[in-house]
């Protein structure tokens, strides 16, 4: 591709705002890739415009910084690279506050351990994540206030259901 010609010499790109577009660049090439399922090409892609940000990154193009991490995080996880991975799920979550960014850093991580066999784990992550964003679950150990809290939502369902029925009328 021609993502992969401008990369032969990324060498001789030395301005922040040339290595932030040809970052940008790669996070295009690396999306189109994973969308093909060529997550090797992928982490490929994603890798190289890692490599083309400051270590201050965060401060100024925060969003180009977490896309590029999460989605290298995706295909390191799809390629096996649990090292990488690691070192990129590291990164986002000493970058990203409460909100949807730590929910999605959160969903891959679950997924990531679900896909490699780790269900208790993935379960515990997922439950962090719940409770991160403001939903109280539980430990997964303690069945009777698990069964409670499920009983509890089945009638906030069950109330809001009755309620939408009315509004309908």
């Amino acid at each position: 591709t021609i993502v992969d010609q401008l990369n032969h010499g990324l060498e001789l790109v030395v301005g922040l705002d040339q290595r932030l577009q040809f970052a940008a660049l790669n996070l295009r090439a690396g999306d189109r890739a994973k969308s093909a399922m060529a997550y090797q090409a992928a982490r490929n892609y994603y890798s190289q415009g890692l490599g083309l940000l400051p270590t201050s990154i965060w401060e100024r193009e925060h969003d180009l910084a977490y896309a590029l991490h999460l989605n290298a995080a995706e295909a390191d996880s799809m390629c096996n690279e649990q090292a990488s991975y690691q070192d990129r799920i590291g990164r986002l979550l000493q970058h990203v506050g409460p909100g949807p960014e730590l929910t999605r850093v959160r969903i891959r991580q679950t997924i990531h351990l679900c896909q490699n066999s780790q269900m208790a784990q993935g379960l515990e992550v997922g439950r962090l994540g719940l409770i991160e964003a403001g939903i109280a679950i539980p430990p997964l150990d303690d069945v009777p206030a698990l069964r409670r809290a499920f009983e509890a939502e089945i009638e906030r369902f069950r109330a809001r259901a009755t309620e939408v029925r009315g509004e309908l009328r």
